[in-house]
């Protein structure tokens, strides 16, 4: 499936705003009802509830690295693709992770579900 320009651009920015410890350039690309879904938390979480605890223990030890993006079924859902970089105790492990997003009528991310295997952190 063909992905929108705006679609792809929301995604590069939020690898370079992770990347960068950046939280309210990570936060601006999600609305207000945003919901993020991951393996390590029991329950979905807004983006402010998510990220700030997230980025504050990434800094310096976890970096993305953008593989490819997709266009979804329909035209408001996209995925990338990238590396997950983690430094650790015993050094630095690298696995495939997919982020799932869905974007509202302005561009911005109301869903995204993160996927990969929680193992690959030790949890």
């Amino acid at each position: 499936m063909t992905i929108s320009a705006q679609h792809k651009q929301a995604m590069e920015s939020y690898i370079n705003a992770f990347n960068e410890s950046n939280l309210d350039g990570v936060l601006a690309l999600f609305s207000e009802q945003a919901r993020i879904y991951s393996p390590t938390q029991a329950e979905p979480k807004t983006p402010g509830d998510f990220y700030p605890a997230l980025l504050e223990r990434s800094k310096g030890n976890t970096k993305f690295e953008l593989k490819a993006v997709f266009g979804g079924e329909n035209e408001n859902t996209a995925c990338m693709l990238f590396d997950y970089h983690k430094t650790m105790d015993q050094g630095t492990v690298t696995f495939d992770c997919v982020d799932v997003c869905s974007f509202d009528e302005s561009g911005k991310i109301e869903e995204m579900r993160i996927i990969f295997n929680p193992k690959n952190l030790g949890l």
